[in-house]
């Protein structure tokens, strides 16, 4: 069976392009088209997102030190609550949250919601009829890849899937039509 993919990164408007430069992660569509030469296009699609994973993760693991201006710092020794739990800031508990991908201060936390606002560990992979079709040819590609957690519906058709990319950070493909995604988002 010959055939066909296309993907295409969609990175937050908070990522600098820069950052996407440098770690070669692709900002337009990547298309690949089998031939008679070469019909393992389930095979290419696997290599091409996983080597985009690792770029990825090498991305979230950047960690530009905080900038802040004279006002900013102002409003920051001012603040006496967080701004998300709005519990009392008193004695080592407030913190400075800042984006570690451009070093801008965004708010002043205490310690533990600072915390808890870790970057994400995986990457979504959204499809359009994952679970009718496309997982089948995914899934045998991996084939016993001990790297690969599925959740089934059944023995046909997958709730999502995710593939390790390392031990801390994952491929998370989903059927962008199934609807339910906000589970997913944990």
């Amino acid at each position: 069976v010959l055939g066909v993919f296309g993907f295409l990164v969609k990175a937050s408007e908070d990522v600098p392009a820069i950052l996407l430069d440098e770690y070669e992660i692709p900002t337009g569509p990547v298309i690949y088209r089998g031939s008679e030469e070469h019909k393992d296009v389930a095979k290419h699609f696997v290599e091409a997102i996983v080597r985009v994973a690792e770029k990825i993760e090498k991305l979230m693991k950047t960690n530009i030190p905080i900038t802040m201006t004279e006002n900013e710092e102002k409003t920051h020794q001012e603040c006496t609550e967080c701004n998300l739990c709005k519990c009392n800031l008193v004695g080592g508990d407030k913190v400075r949250d800042h984006d570690h991908l451009t070093g801008k201060f965004r708010q002043t936390l205490c310690l533990k919601c600072n915390l808890e606002l870790q970057q994400s560990k995986f990457a979504p992979v959204f499809f359009y009829s994952l679970l009718n079709y496309d997982s089948h040819f995914i899934i045998t590609e991996f084939g016993y890849d001990t790297s690969l957690t599925i959740i089934p519906n059944s023995e046909e058709k997958f709730i999502y899937f995710s593939k390790y990319i390392s031990s801390t950070f994952t491929d998370r493909f989903i059927d962008a039509c199934e609807g339910g995604l906000g589970s997913l988002w944990i």
